[in-house]
């Protein structure tokens, strides 16, 4: 089974939180994160993937926090659930989506044809046709912490 990591980072703009998420020249979205390679710590890899994706050191201290949600790929296709459906006895996919705090100062760089979105929470809140349907339920997903402490 394969198994990925996605990190949650939010930024406070006009006294209201934003979901950062990377942007391709497709359209679509995704949060920062990547495949653990055999043998590798969630936390590691996460680490070592947000390093890399947003062109920092890889000396930056990240503050990763608690695993959100598990999403499950039941076989090789788009369809993703937030659940592993019952008749599924060996799922393709798992995927893990951590809170991460961000650094007090940092400064982010990402190749010309990604774009790092960050976007308000009531927008993402249930538009999955926009953002996918991961980066759709954050806001739910966030909602069992208190937002002030996160930012």
């Amino acid at each position: 089974m394969r198994t990925s990591v996605e990190a949650v980072m939010l930024v406070e703009e006009h006294r209201h939180p934003h979901l950062l998420f990377l942007r391709f020249q497709d359209g679509s979205a995704r949060l920062p994160g990547g495949r653990l390679r055999p043998g590798e710590n969630e936390k590691a890899c996460l680490k070592r993937k947000l390093c890399s994706q947003l062109g920092v050191s890889p000396t930056v201290d990240w503050q990763i926090g608690d695993c959100m949600g598990v999403w499950w790929r039941p076989n090789f296709e788009r369809e993703i659930y937030p659940y592993c459906p019952p008749h599924i006895t060996k799922p393709k996919e798992q995927k893990k989506i951590f809170v991460v705090q961000l650094p007090e100062r940092q400064c982010f760089h990402v190749p010309r044809n990604i774009t790092l979105a960050a976007v308000p929470l009531f927008d993402i809140h249930d538009n999955s046709a926009k953002y996918g349907r991961i980066i759709a339920t954050v806001p739910v997903l966030l909602s069992r912490f208190k937002i002030n402490k996160i930012i």
